[in-house]
């Protein structure tokens, strides 16, 4: 893990990494540091998140009167929520960001609106709930929230059945389905009861299994880290069968993926290969309630 990160350190702040995803660079180390209870791994990262997110906060200090609603949301959004919680002060961004959301509607940044309709793809619906999750955490009002986008769970179902393989269709909605777990339980802060979320679970455990066989290392980390978070035990031998497999694809350098891997996945590759790793360790237990559409999460 120490490895990983060190590679995540060297690799993510720098060239191409960092001009196209500076903001997913400095989110990923607040998320390490938040997810490990692991002494000096967590120090490291803990480190890194505040060094990287000053660095972003000087080049993105307020918004461009002209931003796009992509930007404002996936970036500066996203990057003021981890500036935000390393303790910078982001109190002029943040105020523009809460100005800036009275422009702008759910179908401009979703596509569709959470409130009143269904997602019309698994793609839609993780975009959903994630940009929700964002806006939350700095303020902004969109005029829809998390459990507006993540209710919607029911009428994603029944999953796709994940024993003959997994084309995209099936990898979208497993995304999907792992940020669902994401932003209920605050990115890894909490555990959920599983036996809530039975249909995620036999999703995210048949998905497992098709990522071993096929050496998935994304599938691999965020399978683990949903079903850990779900409740599952460390000790579980086809979790600790997934984690031996995961140790077994890292590389040299510490990087999980392929050196032709574009840079934001050869990143992520990293950074869920060591979420997948990181044992859960106790957190407290939420319930969240779906209440939009009367269905009990």
């Amino acid at each position: 893990m120490l490895a990983g990160l060190a590679f995540l350190a060297g690799y993510a702040p720098a060239g191409a990494c960092w001009s196209e995803c500076g903001a997913d660079v400095v989110y990923m180390f607040f998320h390490l540091a938040t997810r490990s209870r692991q002494g000096e791994f967590t120090r490291r990262a803990r480190s890194l998140a505040r060094r990287s997110a000053a660095r972003w906060l000087d080049g993105h200090a307020r918004v461009p009167a002209r931003a796009s609603a992509e930007d404002v949301l996936w970036g500066y959004a996203y990057g003021a929520y981890t500036a935000t919680r390393v303790g910078l002060d982001t109190r002029g961004l943040l105020r523009d960001l809460a100005a800036t959301a009275r422009s702008l509607s759910p179908q401009q940044v979703f596509g569709f609106h959470p409130k009143r309709q269904a997602p019309p793809s698994a793609e839609a619906w993780q975009c959903a709930m994630v940009g929700s999750h964002i806006a939350e955490g700095v303020g902004m009002r969109l005029g829809c929230s998390i459990r507006d986008a993540a209710r919607w769970r029911r009428a994603m179902q029944p999953y796709p059945t994940a024993r003959r393989g997994m084309g995209w269709s099936r990898w979208s909605m497993f995304y999907a389905v792992t940020h669902l777990v994401y932003v209920l339980n605050d990115y890894n802060l909490h555990l959920l009861p599983g036996e809530r979320f039975a249909p995620e679970v036999a999703f995210l455990r048949a998905a497992c299994e098709v990522a071993i066989a096929e050496d998935d290392v994304e599938a691999l980390g965020e399978s683990l880290d949903a079903l850990l978070a779900l409740g599952a035990s460390d000790g579980d031998p086809r979790l600790e069968l997934a984690r031996r497999r995961l140790v077994s694809l890292q590389n040299r350098d510490g990087s999980w993926g392929r050196a032709s891997d574009e840079p934001y996945t050869r990143m992520h590759k990293t950074w869920v290969a060591l979420d997948g790793l990181t044992p859960y360790g106790r957190r407290s237990v939420l319930r969240p309630r779906l209440r939009a559409t009367g269905v009990d999460a």
